[in-house]
């Protein structure tokens, strides 16, 4: 028993400790404090994986709390650059269903793209107009409900154009499924660390 109170608190110490070693706000660590007491077991870390633990969730409620404080021009000029994006790329897939249906060709890679592409268009569709609300009118930086329209709408679409690629080449068509996770990769990690000194010509 004495043994256990003992190790608990030692974790409370080292918790502090990990808090101290942050520059956070009241609300910041309110918000921290919760998360652990929810995930207690996940929290049970070394110390050094418990202050990356704190300093990624620190980051982010700074990133929520620097949003929410940009004036609604700035909000607005993002979401623009993310209606450019993703409008373009549904315009795309907009433009491949018409060139299917012109085509008047429903049988094998034809039709199983053409059913991805237009299962894709409303939740692309769907994304872009809730991107509008979560960013400029309601100052959120994240939206599971947009995230999943996202995903799910550009997973279809991909498929789909997978399936086109087919038609011609199996090769390409494998090729061209990998790009995505490669590309996405390789920004992650451009984006992660591209910012730090030892990395300013990544």
């Amino acid at each position: 028993m004495e043994s256990e109170q003992l190790e608990t608190e030692g974790k409370a110490s080292k918790w502090e400790q990990a808090l101290q070693r942050l520059e956070i706000t009241p609300e910041q660590r309110l918000v921290i404090e919760n998360a652990k007491a929810k995930e207690a077991d996940d929290w049970s870390l070394e110390e050094a994986d418990l202050i990356m633990r704190v300093s990624r969730e620190a980051r982010r409620l700074q990133a929520v709390d620097e949003y929410k404080a940009l004036p609604q021009d700035d909000r607005e000029r993002e979401h623009h650059r993310v209606w450019q994006l993703i409008g373009g790329y549904t315009a795309f897939i907009a433009a491949a269903c018409l060139a299917v249906i012109s085509s008047s060709k429903s049988e094998g890679s034809y039709a199983f793209a053409f059913s991805f592409w237009v299962v894709s268009l409303p939740l692309l569709c769907g994304a872009m107009l809730l991107d509008y609300h979560v960013r400029v009118r309601q100052a959120r930086l994240n939206s599971k409900v947009r995230s999943f329209l996202l995903t799910v709408g550009v997973l279809s679409s991909h498929l789909g154009t997978v399936g086109m690629v087919s038609t011609y080449s199996w090769v390409a068509a494998v090729v061209y499924g990998l790009c995505p996770l490669l590309v996405g990769l390789y920004l992650h990690e451009t984006i992660a660390l591209g910012g730090r000194k030892n990395f300013e010509d990544l």
